[in-house]
C-alpha cells in the first residue's frame, strides 16, 4: 500500500468491498492484496473492513444497493 495521504485507507476500501461484490464467479476471480507496512493505519483499516464486508455485502445484493462500495452509499451519510 501506498502511503496514508496519498491513498487513503477509506478509499483503499471502498474499492476492495467493491470488487468483492462483483457479480462474477468467486472462483475465476482473485483479489489480491499487498502492504510494504508502511502503514499499520492501512493494515488494520483492512481487517476492520473483512469483518465489515461480511454484513455489507450480503445487504447491498439482498436491497439491491448500488454502488456496493460503502463511501458512496448514501445509506451511510450522516449530517452531524
Amino acid at each position: 500500500m501506498a502511503d496514508t495521504m496519498i491513498e487513503p485507507p477509506m478509499m483503499v476500501i471502498n474499492t476492495v468491498i467493491s470488487v468483492m461484490a462483483y457479480e462474477y464467479p468467486p472462483e475465476k476471480l482473485s483479489l489480491l492484496l499487498s502492504n510494504d507496512a508502511d502503514s499499520h493505519l492501512t493494515f488494520y483499516t483492512l481487517l476492520e473492513a473483512s469483518q465489515f464486508a461480511k454484513y455489507w455485502i450480503p445487504f447491498c445484493k439482498k436491497f439491491n444497493v448500488e454502488p456496493s462500495s460503502p463511501g458512496t452509499c448514501s445509506l451511510l451519510r450522516f449530517n452531524f
